[in-house]
């Protein structure tokens, strides 16, 4: 919600992303790209197999996890 109109959108769901501008509004559809989880799990695969470092971390999760939360509004 900002000065100038009103974004909606799903974190976990495929939802047509709504904009709200006074009296107009849009949806928009983003599809999620097919295999969305590939590359995590490659780089899983590759720290376990070939010890390469996977570039998401503890630090990373619990910022991740923390945006989440303000956005679901979890106390």
């Amino acid at each position: 919600m900002g000065s100038e109109g009103e974004l909606n959108f799903s974190v976990f769901d495929e939802i047509p992303i709504g904009f709200t501008q006074g009296n107009s509004r849009e949806f928009f559809t983003i599809e999620n790209p097919k295999n969305i989880q590939l590359y995590h799990v490659g780089d899983i695969y590759q720290q376990l197999v070939n010890r390469q470092q996977h570039p998401s971390n503890g630090s990373s999760a619990l910022h991740t996890s923390w945006v989440m939360d303000k956005i679901l509004a979890v106390n």
